[in-house]
């Protein structure tokens, strides 16, 4: 009898300890509460960075840094062929490397009746081409005389008129290069006076040409 009441005792004094409050599992939830809290869920999304339950963005799951990406450049605007009428752009301004006749004296520039600059020069001074290119044209066009006509890329082209006639130095599709002689200055078609007509063409469009010549 004595032996029961000793063991009942002590099952008594078991039951009715509790543990100390700092008692933590490791999770963090004191033992006793009602649930014990478990690891915040982690999910990765497309983007490599870790998002927790609550939507707040953690650090690179990768490791990659996080700096913005360099902005694309913008693309070059373009234009239908005949139907240019923007300003000229920055990448054509100065294109030019030479004028079509060195020393030249500027006759009558561009205008609404002028479609072109007269570079005024003694009769059979070498005539140029402004910039690399390939010839496209070459003969006798209208007012403009002996003419020829080159093609720059990037849709423009040049064109050089009053040539003596037949003094072109080159034939269609031959590959020039800035300063080459392509003829010689004359005073054909409707020129009054010995002179080089230089005229650009941008995109089928005659445009002034003192840009493109620095001018």
């Amino acid at each position: 009898m004595k032996r029961l009441f000793t063991t009942a005792a002590i099952l008594a004094l078991v039951v009715g300890v509790t543990l100390p409050a700092a008692a933590i599992n490791p999770f963090g939830t004191p033992v006793g509460s009602t649930a014990i809290a478990a690891e915040p869920t982690v999910a990765v999304d497309a983007s490599g960075y870790q998002v927790l339950a609550d939507g707040v963005v953690s650090s690179a799951a990768s490791g990659r840094d996080t700096f913005a990406s360099e902005a694309k450049p913008k693309p070059k605007p373009t234009y239908a062929a005949s139907t240019y009428t923007g300003p000229i752009l920055d990448v054509w301004r100065g294109m030019m490397s030479n004028w079509p006749v060195p020393g030249a004296k500027i006759g009558v520039r561009f205008t609404g009746a002028h479609d072109g600059i007269d570079f005024l020069a003694a009769q059979g001074t070498p005539i140029l081409a402004t910039a690399d290119g390939t010839v496209v044209k070459v003969g006798v066009m209208g007012t403009m005389g002996d003419m020829v006509q080159i093609d720059h890329g990037g849709g423009v082209q040049t064109i050089y008129g009053h040539m003596i006639h037949g003094s072109q130095t080159v034939a269609p599709g031959q590959f020039v290069h800035a300063g080459d002689v392509i003829g010689y200055v004359g005073q054909t078609g409707a020129a009054t006076t010995p002179h080089c007509h230089y005229g650009v063409i941008v995109n089928g469009r005659i445009v002034d040409p003192a840009p493109f010549l620095g001018l």
